[in-house]
């Protein structure tokens, strides 16, 4: 009998054979920390990463995951985002609180948001959490001091947007079993403390969930939510402007469709409003586009594309600070509370497309023109953002204990995966080497001395222990 035919007979041919599978027919990736599926979070950018941070798994807000902080580096693809979770001590996971960064500190504001909606009673809220990029920490007491007391209640949808560097404009309602109660503050991070000032409303319907950005050293808020959930919701076409010199101010147009969340990018001098939900709860849309020039104080009529993405309610959304991309993610695709999705996509305003790619961002001036007078006043307020200078191949410092072993089904190719296959490989050539050579002093010698190989060759449970161990690994290919 050959060779080879005693070979295929043989145990020894079981090491063979795994070795074969492994090297060829084996693509090991770096698994990924995938949040999942998620809504009611929030989504921000520092330098060239991407930061996800709290929600819910389902439409209730009952379930809140233990992983609820995340990053992703640019470059990145869409359909293959390698997700980093980050380390939560010292921190608790909310539903939809306001969520910001400012970019010259370095620092992460998350402010408000819920535990609890069902009973309000037993809501617990924060207030104010503050994550240090610089540090990795979360929750420095100096930064948290003097944070309002009535902002621990329960808040519903608030929005946050930095309008000049150091200066946050904060815009929602307190959620009480009553129904709601409005807040207007300017955050001035010059100071330590930081200080709260409360901002006139004027009469002004404050409303939740609405579209917020900056521009011209103004705060501009869209839409959103103007009435509390006791007595129903009535999405808004509204405009608001503050200026830290004349307040809120109510320029004479509207958007022309019903905001009941957005998320808002700036660009050459305009607006892009993107309508993630128009208060129909029972339609799949797809999402629109309003572009708003700020130069002209004009609205430009809808866009939509008909292959783009539908409604994506309750999701987390921001425009990646200094690009023209803004970053989806998450939500309810279609009817409210159904189809929680994990997915990212991303909209390039630019092209007015939607887009899988999007690269290591190179910084483009924001506000590169001119506001027009509006009822009468100039609110133009021109200063140097050092933001826009920022660096954008340096990533931001993480805190220890950052990465874990938790996998999930999204996966991406990395310098690991090479490195395993090349090694396979090698190891392969390796035991069959070795087998070969046994089986030529199988046929010279007496077949007891077999058992002079290494157990693991006469042992198939070696096998199993094998593909026990890993079983957890994404693992692809061919039973031989």
């Amino acid at each position: 009998m050959s060779i080879f035919n005693q070979l295929l007979k043989s145990r020894l041919w079981l090491v063979v054979k795994f070795g074969l599978y492994f090297s060829l027919f084996t693509v090991k990736f770096v698994t990924s920390q995938d949040p999942g599926p998620r809504q009611e979070h929030c989504l921000v950018t520092y330098h060239n990463s991407v930061y996800l941070f709290g929600g819910v798994t389902d439409s209730l807000g009952q379930t809140f995951p233990s992983n609820f902080f995340h990053r992703a580096t640019l470059p990145l693809n869409t359909n293959f985002i390698q997700w980093e979770k980050l380390d939560t001590t010292n921190v608790i996971n909310v539903m939809d609180p306001a969520c910001i960064v400012e970019q010259t500190l370095g620092y992460f504001l998350v402010i408000g948001g819920a535990r609890n909606f069902a009973n309000l009673t037993a809501d617990i809220n924060p207030g104010l959490q503050v994550y240090n990029f610089k540090t990795g920490q979360w929750n420095d007491p100096s930064l948290i001091q003097g944070f309002p007391k009535k902002l621990t209640s329960p808040t519903f949808r608030p929005r946050a947007t930095v309008y000049m560097p150091k200066s946050v404009f904060l815009w929602g309602n307190i959620f009480t079993i009553n129904g709601t109660i409005p807040f207007i503050y300017q955050i001035d991070m010059t100071t330590n403390p930081w200080t709260w000032n409360p901002i006139n409303q004027k009469n002004k319907t404050i409303t939740s969930s609405a579209g917020i950005a900056s521009a011209k050293g103004n705060a501009w808020t869209f839409g959103g939510l103007d009435k509390d959930p006791q007595n129903g919701f009535n999405p808004s076409k509204d405009i608001t402007i503050y200026n830290p010199n004349n307040e809120l101010v109510i320029p004479p147009l509207q958007v022309p469709i019903n905001i009941s969340d957005a998320v808002v990018g700036i660009l050459d001098g305009k607006f892009n409003i993107i309508i993630l939900d128009d208060g129909d709860a029972n339609d799949k849309k797809h999402i629109v586009e309003i572009v708003f020039d700020l130069g002209k104080m004009q609205i430009m009529d809808p866009r939509k594309s008909a292959n783009g993405p539908i409604n994506r309610r309750r999701a987390a959304a921001t425009q990646i600070h200094g690009s023209d991309v803004v970053l989806i993610h998450g939500g309810t695709e279609g009817s409210l509370g159904q189809n929680t999705t994990d997915t990212m996509i991303a909209y390039n305003m630019t092209t007015g497309t939607w887009v899988t790619q999007v690269d290591v961002i190179l910084p483009i001036q924001l506000n590169n023109f001119k506001l027009p007078l509006i009822n009468g006043k100039d609110l133009n307020i021109n200063f140097d953002d050092p933001s826009n200078a920022f660096d954008p191949q340096k990533p931001a410092n993480i805190s220890k204990g950052a990465f874990n072993t938790e996998v999930n089904k999204r996966k991406d190719l990395s310098n690991g995966a090479i490195l395993a296959i090349i090694f396979s490989s090698i190891l392969t050539l390796v035991m069959i080497g070795g087998g070969l050579r046994a089986k030529v002093l199988w046929s010279r010698r007496d077949q007891k001395e077999i058992k002079s190989l290494p157990d693991i060759v006469d042992d198939q449970r070696a096998v199993k222990s094998f593909v026990e161990e890993t079983k957890h690994e994404s693992v692809v290919g061919i039973a031989l």
